[in-house]
This record gives C-alpha cells, sequence and structure tokens, in this order.
C-alpha cells in the first residue's frame, strides 16, 4: 500500500486511520491496514520508508527494552533523511496521568537523548542501545501535548 516512490507508515494507527499511509495496529478495533505488535518489530524492509507517523503511542510501550527496539525499528526503516514525527505527554499536570494506559512522559528535552549531535545522546542515549538520529525538533502545545519529529 505504498504510493509512488513515496512510502509512508502511521504506526499505532488507533482511530486515526491516514489516507497515503499504510496503517498499523496492534488491535483489530481500530481501522488498519496490517495489525501486529510494533515492539516485536516493523515488517518493512531496511531504509525504505520516507516517514512514518507514530502519534499517541510511545508513550504506551511499557518496557524500557521494548521502547528503545522500537525506536531502533524505526530508524532501521527509514531512508537516510526521512522522518519520524508524532506526539506524547508531557510532565505537564494536564496530561501526565490522564491516560491509564499511559507508561512514559517526555519533556522537550526528552528528544535530545535520541539526536546523535546532541551531548545527551552522547553520554546516555548510546549507552542505552539508542541508534542516533541527525536532527530533532519538539514543541509543547498549549494543552500539554508534545509533538516532535526526529530526522534520520
Amino acid at each position: 500500500m505504498f504510493y509512488g516512490d513515496m512510502t509512508k507508515l502511521n504506526l499505532g494507527a488507533g482511530r486515526y486511520y491516514l489516507d497515503g499511509y499504510k496503517n498499523i495496529d496492534i488491535s483489530k478495533e481500530n481501522r488498519a491496514d496490517e495489525y501486529y505488535d510494533l515492539t516485536k518489530g516493523i515488517k518493512e524492509k531496511d531504509g525504505i520508508i520516507d516517514e512514518i507517523n507514530c502519534g499517541c503511542m510511545m508513550e504506551q510501550i511499557d518496557l524500557n527494552k521494548d521502547f528503545i527496539f522500537f525506536l531502533n525499528e524505526c530508524h532501521r526503516v527509514l531512508r537516510d533523511g526521512g522522518s519520524m514525527k508524532g506526539y506524547v505527554p508531557s510532565t505537564d499536570e494536564r496530561v501526565i496521568n490522564l491516560d491509564p494506559m499511559d507508561r512514559r512522559f517526555f519533556q522537550i528535552d526528552s528528544f535530545k537523548y535520541f539526536n546523535k549531535n546532541e551531548h545527551h545522546w552522547q553520554e546516555f542515549g548510546r549507552t542505552y542501545g539508542l541508534r542516533g538520529w541527525s536532527e530533532h525538533k519538539a514543541e509543547i502545545a498549549d494543552n500539554g501535548i508534545i509533538f516532535f519529529e526526529l530526522k534520520k
């Protein structure tokens, strides 16, 4: 379900099915093109994806080893220059305990741990086993949600 030269994934599609993307979710209660557990791997070949949309699912990955594996899988399937965009809850009091399924929370600077050009990745992220992304952006919205972009 790829369109021309542009290949896009919507991971953890939930109720947000996106046209022009391959939509993947674990729950068959949601509309998706494929159903499987993303913490077990992404079923795409290395370096063929241009864009990953990942909204409202990274915070539900419970174990650190699964979280690291998931981020590294996203890095693996993206082409050089490809991007991963999404949103996660911050530590803002309005959202930190809102969803009882959320298991991890983020701050703007959390994304420095993923960027190979930042001290946070060089000192800690690399030690954790995270592949280094080439750049990152992160902004917190008025509602306490962080919107991010990671570039490979």
